[in-house]
């Protein structure tokens, strides 16, 4: 597997200000204004919807280049997305971002037309689709599935570890897979629910195209469908009584890939394959907000991870 090799500190320096690196050092945080030009041309793939106001926030260091919501604030409305176009753009590969204000709608998304293997985002949804299905009464949580060897998984997962015959709750089995990102429980779960309903329930969300999901393993996403079934985890997590167990197994998943600098509590999913290094989260700050971060990269290097950090600390700075 080729192994990508980020110039992080190139690219933050350069184009933001965020950081700067130089061998182990921490990144020194920039609290000068960065110019914005509001005439500067987006690139074709960008498309925006004007915020409001804006926040300062707080620095934070780490032993590798990590972003910081410290600098000048981004408004939406001042010409901010220019400034949001030009550092996305200085990343490798296929980056595609999506923001969301969950209290004034205000949205921006880059590259979005860009089409991913969603690898293990799918998850989160389909879960959701069997909370919902649950609490509609249409199914029963502590049901017992019995894990035999047409189920067994090499990928991720606790399971895989377990011996083959034992019995799991769907409740478990919806912990493992957004937990653990447990491939051979997603499979449990969709060998008792299918995907007819869950295609179906996508559609209702807004999915414009449900069959992109296909058998869930092999569903592909872009960063507008992964917006809209965030917002749904979000609306769920607000309104029903299983929200709260969401919220749970979601707050405790491996991997941050997305954070919150001002340590936030974070609502994620993320996915890992050939090709794919995604995460998607709401991050319950005072105002909160979703990003989605879609990539082609599969390595999980050092560098990867701080670009993650970096994008995460960018879109702090951003508020409605």
């Amino acid at each position: 597997m080729k192994r990508r090799i980020l110039c992080v500190g190139v690219c933050a320096a350069l184009l933001l200000g965020l950081c700067s690196c130089s061998g182990a050092v921490s990144p020194a945080e920039s609290a000068a204004p960065l110019a914005i030009t509001t005439t500067a041309a987006a690139p074709t793939t960008a498309t925006t919807t004007v915020a409001a106001a804006v926040t300062t926030a707080t620095t934070t260091t780490a032993a590798i280049p990590q972003a910081s919501a410290s600098g000048a604030p981004i408004s939406l409305a001042q010409g901010g997305t220019a400034q949001l176009d030009a550092a996305l753009r200085s990343y490798p590969g296929q980056v595609s971002v999506g923001y969301y204000a969950l209290d004034s709608g205000a949205e921006y998304t880059y590259n979005p037309a860009r089409r991913y293997n969603a690898a293990s985002l799918m998850k989160a949804p389909f879960c959701l689709y069997i909370l919902q299905q649950a609490s509609a009464g249409q199914c029963n949580l502590d049901k017992q599935l019995q894990y035999t060897e047409k189920f067994v998984s090499k990928g991720t997962g606790k399971l895989k570890n377990l011996p083959v015959g034992g019995w799991y709750s769907i409740r478990t089995l919806v912990e493992y897979a957004i937990r653990y990102s447990d491939n051979a429980a997603l499979r449990m779960l969709r060998d008792e629910f299918g995907t007819a309903g869950f295609m179906a329930y996508a559609g209702q969300l807004g999915i414009p195209d449900p069959k992109v999901i296909g058998l869930i393993t092999n569903a592909t996403v872009t960063v507008e469908e992964a917006l809209i079934y965030m917002r749904a985890i979000h609306r769920f997590m607000q309104e029903d009584p299983n929200g709260a167990l969401l919220r749970q197994y979601m707050t405790s998943t491996a991997n941050p890939m997305i954070v919150s600098t001002r340590q936030y509590p974070v609502v994620r999913k993320y996915g890992w394959a050939d090709k794919a290094f995604h995460d998607m989260a709401i991050i319950e700050a005072p105002r909160p907000y979703v990003l989605v971060i879609l990539t082609d990269h599969e390595d999980g290097t050092d560098a990867d991870f701080a670009m993650f950090r970096q994008i995460s600390g960018l879109f702090e700075r951003v508020t409605p």
